[in-house]
């Protein structure tokens, strides 16, 4: 049986997508930057404690510089996907309007909900 589609339904999952595919993005290259600076913390810490002490311990120095990177990119992330998403959501939401035709109240509303 043919059924007609709910276009606010399609409005809303076309918007979802979009948000998730920036938030995605974003993730990504939070966690690569975030594993990078904390090599790059790790080889600066290593260096530090042989000139200071004359040996380090590569296990915790290692766990403790990726782990505290890790989790100020998961921090970072979350703060610039909500800037992402808020920069376009203007344009995003007239496209899907205008594509669905459908009112931009639920789709700010929904958009609100991402930030």
């Amino acid at each position: 049986m043919f059924e007609v589609p709910d276009r606010a339904a399609e409005a809303l999952r076309d918007l979802g997508r979009r948000v998730s595919r920036a938030k995605s993005w974003v993730a990504g290259l939070s966690v690569s930057v975030g594993l990078a600076l904390g090599v790059a913390a790790y080889i600066k810490r290593r260096q530090l404690q042989m000139d200071l002490v004359g040996m380090h311990h590569p296990y915790i120095a290692a766990s403790v510089m990726v782990a505290v990177a890790f989790a100020a990119s998961g921090f970072a992330a979350k703060w610039i996907g909500r800037v992402v998403v808020r920069q376009p959501s203007p344009a995003w939401i007239e496209a899907v309007r205008t594509r669905y035709e459908v009112a931009p109240d639920p789709l700010r509303e929904f958009l609100g909900m991402w930030e």
